[in-house]
């Protein structure tokens, strides 16, 4: 036994211990107490109510009837002439998103896939992300998003371990993909589906809320990826019981930073394609520039922020007049990793309209 695991059993019982104690519970109420003296921004659906000292307990809504792309169709039969998508090159609405997602759900159906089955996504950041996504998921299959920085190698190996044979990727990107991938897989661009079909109708789907939406690929504690794997049922729970909370609808815009291969970025799709919103993402080349991030903040009045907390330090340390930023954004999320105790504050001198709150990593909350 080492030290680590020493260390741990002791904490174990320690916190044990605590929690039989009555300084738990005082302290436990002392806690709940501060919390709604000192709740930010409106009043939201907690299940909870203020003054109590009875923990809050999970809420399963009865939202898995639906699954994640069954979201967004809702969304884009109502309101296709909705904007979905911000990016620099275009504003992709609603309804060109559906038109564009099925048509590579046919292709994908074509190549008979099957619910669980794996679509690997090889792509930067942009409206291509999406479509392949939601094209993915109506076809019956899963997706796997993956970094088009990884070494070549590592990206062999995923690709091998979870079994794929059709990777969507860009232009660009597919010209640069190693002959091992070109030769062994079937590399697609969405331009390659423009002229195949006309109108297209729905397809039923072949999955269930019990299937597979997505799989992620972590870096692993040795270093070798290791994958998360979510189905419908939990993701949209995930997703519905957030816009519950903090009430979002088709107003809000969401400026997504996170790569595709990193849980935060699947509520910054599904989140607003949901809500009926925008989701505004950067220039690939100045991802992480945060005068860039000022500038989409202002131009297209982002008012949601979800992100790892270094890159809201590298933001609220990147402004340097209180009025340089709009007062658009009024939800600011940040989870995964620990947030500085200054950095709230700071927040507030900026963004004194937003209501900040502290999440768990999105993987570990969908169930």
């Amino acid at each position: 036994m080492s030290i680590y695991d020493l260390s741990f059993r002791d904490y174990i019982l320690a916190k044990e211990k605590f929690k039989s104690s009555n300084q738990y519970e005082k302290s436990k109420k002392y806690w709940l107490d501060r919390i709604y003296e000192n709740q930010p921004g409106p009043s939201l659906p907690l299940s909870i109510n203020p003054g109590t000292i009875k923990e809050p307990e999970f809420k399963r809504h009865n939202y898995s009837i639906l699954m994640l792309h069954e979201l967004f169709e809702k969304q884009a039969a109502l309101y296709p002439e909705r904007i979905a998508v911000a990016d620099r090159k275009a504003l992709i609405s609603y309804g060109y998103l559906a038109k564009i997602s099925l048509k590579l759900a046919y292709f994908l159906r074509d190549k008979d896939v099957k619910p669980d089955q794996l679509v690997a996504i090889v792509m930067k950041k942009g409206w291509e992300q999406v479509a392949a996504v939601l094209g993915i998921l109506q076809s019956g299959a899963a997706f796997l998003p993956i970094d088009p920085e990884i070494p070549n190698e590592i990206l062999i190996d995923i690709l091998q371990e979870a079994k794929v044979e059709t990777v969507l990727t860009q232009p660009k990107l597919k010209r640069n993909l190693s002959h091992d991938v070109a030769l062994n897989y079937e590399c697609l661009t969405l331009n390659d589906l423009y002229f195949k079909r006309g109108v297209l109708k729905s397809l039923a789907p072949l999955q269930t809320i019990n299937n597979l939406a997505y799989v992620i690929y972590t870096s692993g504690s040795n270093g070798k990826p290791k994958s998360a794997m979510i189905d419908h049922k939990g993701a949209v729970n995930r997703i519905l019981d957030i816009n519950s909370r903090f009430n979002l609808t088709s107003t809000d815009k969401v400026l997504s930073l996170s790569n595709l291969n990193f849980d935060l970025s699947i509520y910054d799709i599904f989140g607003m394609l949901t809500a009926g919103g925008t989701i505004v993402f950067p220039d690939p080349k100045r991802v992480e520039d945060p005068s860039h991030w000022i500038e989409l903040i202002k131009k297209e009045e982002v008012t949601v922020w979800n992100t790892v907390p270094m890159l809201m330090q590298m933001l609220v340390e990147s402004v340097q007049e209180k009025d340089e930023l709009s007062n658009t954004l009024n939800l600011i999320l940040m989870s995964r990793d620990r947030i500085p105790p200054d950095l709230p504050g700071k927040i507030k001198t900026i963004f004194n309209q937003a209501a900040v709150f502290c999440l768990e990593g999105e993987t570990k909350l969908t169930f």
